[in-house]
């Protein structure tokens, strides 16, 4: 066991890097330009939404500096010239390092997880996600930022530390919880996924306790405290302010309608994946949980951009294959509270069948 998984480990890092050479140096992005300088990328991102994001944008920033300092390339070539008049060849050669290196972190995750004991994957079934997931990934960086792969690899590092450490060490893994959801959102606060996942994972595997809502509370404390903390000290910079690009949330243009295809498309993928109806609930209740990000996105964001999935998806990809048998609290009972919820007279109707 131990030899396939370094095996596997050494060949999705190669299908990682190889995967990304391809995407940054073989084709050239149409869709975004103007930053590829650190001139360009600070006005970019210093303002809106972005200026949040400050963890992989701080790593880009120093790794550009270092390259310019170490292995100076004044002359920008036609690829870069072509995306940014003021760009350099270092600067697109940092988004290229930084998201090759953590694209090999988030496919070492991948291996780590798929033989995780929580998981039942085939071999075969690991060998196709080694080299789909990554290719998936690169495939949806036609909008090049620098904190959508880190982020990639946060998630599945909190999931794992979660299924590897929680039960084991109930207090000292939940204060690392707590630190890697604090990280993840300094990183992009798409953590609040991770967030919902959790939230899942610990309801289901756990059950309704004192020490599930205890580790609920304090998880989803990090988030919410990191985010507002973020919002109440980095101020907008002088100028009108961007938020979101032209085009978000207008349905009436046909790539916002391709990237409501895409979700649904692997939504399905996902679903179609999963071992059991348990399986297929925990994938509906982790929508749910993560129903304010979903509505963001549609009303405030670009759809085209389907890398705003991917999180979703990575998660959805490891329920469908979570060992259900080992879960405390089934779906089935929180699906029916919810709907219990939402139509009360209904539930009225059904305890009179009872």
């Amino acid at each position: 066991m131990r030899y396939q998984i370094i095996f596997s480990i050494i060949v999705a890092v190669l299908i990682s890097f190889l995967s990304s050479y391809i995407v940054y140096f073989g084709f050239t992005s149409n869709y975004n330009s103007g930053y590829y300088s650190e001139a360009t990328f600070t006005h970019a991102f210093d303002r809106g939404v972005f200026k949040y994001r400050i963890l992989s944008k701080e790593l880009l920033i120093r790794l550009n500096r270092f390259m310019d300092a170490h292995y100076p390339d004044p002359k920008a070539n036609r690829q870069v010239l072509f995306m940014d008049p003021k760009g350099s060849n270092n600067f697109y050669r940092s988004f290229f390092y930084l998201n090759t290196f953590f694209l090999a972190l988030t496919s070492i995750m991948l291996v780590l997880l798929f033989y995780h004991r929580d998981f039942s994957f085939t071999s075969s079934e690991r060998n196709i996600l080694i080299f789909f997931v990554p290719i998936l990934i690169n495939v949806s960086q036609f909008a090049i930022y620098p904190y959508d792969i880190s982020s990639y690899f946060l998630e599945l590092l909190i999931i794992y530390v979660f299924l590897k450490y929680f039960h084991q060490n109930y207090h000292f893994s939940l204060i690392i919880l707590c630190l890697l959801v604090i990280v993840f959102t300094l990183n992009r606060e798409s953590s609040a996924l991770t967030v919902s996942l959790l939230i899942v994972l610990i309801i289901c595997k756990m059950g309704v306790s004192e020490k599930s809502l205890y580790a609920i509370t304090f998880i989803s404390l990090s988030f919410l405290v990191t985010f507002l903390a973020l919002a109440i000290f980095i101020k907008e910079p002088s100028g009108e302010e961007r938020m979101f690009s032209g085009g978000a949330g207008d349905y009436t243009r046909i790539e916002n309608n391709m990237g409501l295809l895409f979700w649904a498309l692997f939504f399905y993928l996902s679903f179609s994946m999963s071992l059991t109806a348990e399986n297929k609930r925990l994938i509906i209740l982790y929508h749910i949980v993560s129903l304010p990000y979903s509505i963001f996105v549609v009303f405030f964001t670009i759809l085209w951009e389907v890398r705003l999935y991917i999180p979703l998806f990575l998660g959805s990809v490891f329920l469908s294959r979570l060992n259900a048998a080992e879960l405390v609290f089934p779906t089935s009972r929180i699906l029916e509270k919810i709907t219990d919820y939402i139509s009360p007279r209904k539930a009225d109707a059904h305890k009179e069948v009872r």
